[in-house]
């Protein structure tokens, strides 16, 4: 849902409503809209429920414990607390309780994902503006779905990973109560914008 603000647009979702991914026994993650360069989650793990393997984080993770209790290591931390894991760190999260996170990771640079265009010239880098052609279904959690082919977008930067392009896609068609976005056949090029700024 979208509205007028101070500041400009806001865009707002139920949590609730966003459609759980199975991380394991006892464990879900709904993955939120968000800028993108940051990977934003809220977690929910079941009384007596682990995290099915070790977490790590080359670039780091926060983490709020919005309700319940979580257990990192031998230390237990409630409801307002707040966790900074550093570049390089690794855990396990588990809770006897049951717990609600919510949690940000800096997303990485796409630049490894493949892509089917030469990059440009030297010369032409610095004034090179960039769109992602793709492919994409929509499922919205009232039932239905949409999908495209060859839909095409502007892009800042010469890379995006699926997840930013997802929640990219579903601001710019404004859509609501998306339960999930699957991107296919992604292709940078590189090509003028068709919006004004």
């Amino acid at each position: 849902m979208s509205a007028t603000g101070i500041g400009g647009e806001v865009w707002t979702t139920n949590v609730d409503a966003v459609a759980p991914v199975e991380v394991g026994d006892g464990c879900r993650r709904r993955d939120l809209p968000s800028v993108p360069d940051v990977r934003a989650w809220i977690v929910d793990i079941a009384p007596g429920s682990e995290w099915p393997h070790v977490d790590t984080h080359p670039d780091g993770e926060d983490v709020f414990v919005v309700a319940g209790e979580l257990i990192e290591g031998g230390r237990r931390f409630g409801a307002g607390d707040y966790l900074h894991f550093a570049p390089g760190s690794a855990h396990r999260p588990r809770s006897e309780t049951g717990v609600r996170l919510i949690g940000w990771n800096p997303r990485p640079r796409a630049a490894a994902e493949p892509r089917d265009v030469p990059a440009p010239s030297p010369a032409s880098v610095e004034h090179a503006q960039h769109r992602v052609l793709f492919d994409f279904e929509i499922a919205f959690a009232n039932g239905g779905g949409l999908a495209g082919h060859d839909f095409r977008l502007d892009i800042d930067g010469d890379a995006i990973g699926d997840d930013a392009l997802a929640a990219l896609l579903v601001r710019d068609l404004r859509l609501l109560m998306v339960a999930s976005v699957s991107i296919g056949n992604k292709r940078i090029v590189a090509e003028a914008h068709k919006r004004g700024a």
